[in-house]
């Protein structure tokens, strides 16, 4: 988008950037949430995510209109952890996946099919 200065133009970009070959990760101060797997998720999930030292995690996945439909929490070892989730029950659809963790919260999307 040109530089406007009459600020006439309010539109926005939004760029969503991958690297191909490495995991799609969200980072905040040394914690870690990565894309489920698989994804789109059909019976199981796994969800990984990092923490910087030894910790509660506290993960929550709700609906897209926001309702939370599942809750889990583990003490996490430092370094990579996994959650497991059975998501054979739930129907189709675009989920949203959150870790907690210390004063951080992350959020990813994850898709499960029939």
């Amino acid at each position: 988008i040109p530089n406007d200065k009459n600020m006439y133009n309010n539109t926005k970009r939004t760029l969503s950037c991958t690297n191909v070959g490495l995991p799609d990760y969200e980072n905040e101060a040394n914690v870690y949430l990565g894309q489920n797997e698989p994804n789109p998720a059909i019976t199981n999930t796994r969800i990984p995510y990092s923490v910087p030292a030894p910790g509660k995690v506290t993960l929550e996945i709700s609906t897209a209109n926001g309702k939370v439909i599942y809750t889990d929490a583990q003490e996490a070892d430092m370094g990579l952890n996994t959650f497991d989730v059975k998501v054979s029950d739930w129907a189709a659809g675009i989920y949203y996946y959150t870790i907690h963790y210390k004063d951080i919260v992350l959020t990813k999307k994850m898709i499960v099919e029939k």
